[in-house]
């Protein structure tokens, strides 16, 4: 079977609902990116290089989540997102979830006044859901047993982040899409991630 990542050069994400017709809507919906203000160089400086290479899989994940920066690239440059990343988020029959804590850390970098936005935090996120076709990843009570139970020598910085973003993939059996490195403490616990 052919590979589908050698039939075509990387694309931007194409898990996009077609503009509104002139007819059923006046105002055609605002693309996200747009959305997006200031955003600072340092945004992503914590993450830290990965050691393997993630191919493509043999059979594509039908659940994925993707993590904070995943979000980001999604939203301001899919060009950003790998190869890998941009086939598995548009693989029919998958579906792509963002987790609360995403939110919340994208809260707190525009607290940091490192990430900036146009419009109010809802109408952001409620815009970005629905334009991608994302679905949102509560905290629950399997997840939080999950992040109890992990043991990872993580930084207390990366811990919090990065370990319930794990518990919760581990939890629903989903694949992590993430450029991050810091997550690969948490394979040998049955993590699974793409890039």
């Amino acid at each position: 079977m052919p590979s589908k990542l050698a039939a075509s050069p990387v694309l931007p994400v194409e898990v996009m609902p077609p503009v509104a017709s002139a007819s059923r809507s006046r105002k055609a919906p605002k693309v996200p990116k747009d959305l997006v203000g200031k955003v600072s160089t340092q945004i992503w400086q914590e993450l830290k290089p990965l050691k393997n290479t993630y191919k493509e899989p043999k059979r594509w994940p039908v659940r994925l989540l993707l993590d904070t920066p995943t979000l980001d690239y999604l939203v301001r440059d899919a060009y950003r997102l790998s190869q890998t990343a941009v086939v598995a988020i548009n693989e029919p029959g998958t579906t792509c979830y963002v987790s609360e804590c995403s939110w919340l850390e994208l809260a707190e970098k525009m607290k940091q006044d490192l990430y900036g936005i146009h419009v109010n935090f809802g109408e952001f996120m409620n815009q970005i859901m629905a334009y991608y076709k994302l679905q949102v990843l509560p905290m629950d009570a399997l997840a939080l047993e999950k992040y109890r139970n992990l043991s990872v020598s993580a930084t207390p910085a990366d811990r919090m982040t990065c370990g319930w973003l794990a518990a919760q993939a581990l939890a629903m059996g989903a694949t992590l899409i993430s450029p991050d490195g810091n997550f690969e403490a948490y394979h040998s616990q049955g993590l699974k991630q793409l890039w």
